[in-house]
């Protein structure tokens, strides 16, 4: 198949209209080349850690997660209806000193590490938050409220290790 002149010509042909009318890439291999379904992903995203193979960890539901090295988690809650006061997300069974905090939604929340007696980690909506050297303590409920009465968070995920 010989390229087009024009760019935009030789980028509409990458493309073709499946049998069920959805988009699918046009892929040309060489004879004796099998590829499978689950070869090509397109918008697949890999979180890694710049200095180790720290990956975080995307679950089917869609919750982000961040593993130690060992694929473990010392723990992990999600709170899907904020409040205005504090709700318990996790309680952790043992001392953590690293937390990720991912919000979906339109609206902020407060975080407290201490049983709600203390406004600690502020997550603006629709964002993560990864803190490094805090101290989590066991048996100390981590908690969440709305960061405004009445704006509801929707969906608060929290893992720490």
């Amino acid at each position: 198949m010989a390229l087009k002149n024009s760019r935009s010509g030789r980028e509409y042909d990458k493309f073709v209209a499946d049998s069920s009318g959805d988009t699918a890439l046009n892929v040309v291999v060489a004879d004796g080349i099998t590829i499978e379904t689950g070869d090509i992903e397109i918008g697949a995203v890999e979180l890694k850690n710049k200095d180790t193979d720290d990956r975080a960890y995307i679950d089917t539901a869609g919750s982000l997660s961040v593993n130690q090295k060992d694929g473990t988690l010392q723990a992990k809650g999600l709170d899907v209806v904020g409040a205005d006061s504090y709700t318990t997300v996790l309680t952790p069974t043992a001392n953590a000193s690293h937390i990720m905090i991912s919000l979906e939604g339109s609206n902020d929340a407060i975080i407290s590490l201490d049983a709600g007696t203390t406004d600690q980690i502020n997550v603006p909506a629709n964002s993560v938050v990864v803190l490094d050297d805090v101290s989590i303590t066991s048996g100390t409920a981590i908690q969440g409220k709305n960061a405004t009465g009445g704006s509801n968070y929707s969906t608060l995920n929290i893992s720490i290790w």
